[in-house]
């Protein structure tokens, strides 16, 4: 009888490196990307991938759902799935420490700073 082994997860968000020095991070968790616990936990793994790399320079944020960039937190998670995360690094929970770690990108001088660029494409820019 053969065994069955558990679906391998899908990312939500994933990494291009189109170069040494430039990443694009792509959101994708259709429908309209709503940010639970994983995606927590890969924007962390994502953080840590930026502040270890010695060479990347720019980092594209994008998303690959039509007319949504990064949706509210998904409610029907379970509540103990994202208070139950470790404390990041800098000592604030894992979303806000993501975004601290990010604003600051620490491990270079500040006129070296990792250059950060959204694009945003909104249905209020498609239907104005």
């Amino acid at each position: 009888m053969p065994t069955l082994s558990a679906p391998e997860e899908i990312a939500q968000i994933r990494i291009t490196r189109r170069s040494p020095l430039c990443w694009r991070v792509t959101i994708e968790n259709p429908p309209i990307n709503v940010m639970g616990p994983k995606m927590v936990r890969e924007f962390q793994a994502i953080i840590a991938a930026i502040e270890a790399d010695e060479d990347l320079k720019v980092v594209v944020f994008d998303s690959a759902v039509d007319g949504y960039f990064l949706n509210h937190s998904d409610f029907q998670a379970k509540v103990e799935d994202l208070t139950s995360m470790p404390a990041g690094t800098t000592g604030l929970p894992p979303w806000p420490d993501f975004l601290v770690r990010l604003t600051r990108s620490t491990r270079i001088p500040r006129q070296e700073r990792v250059l950060k660029i959204c694009t945003v494409t909104s249905r209020d820019w498609q239907n104005p």
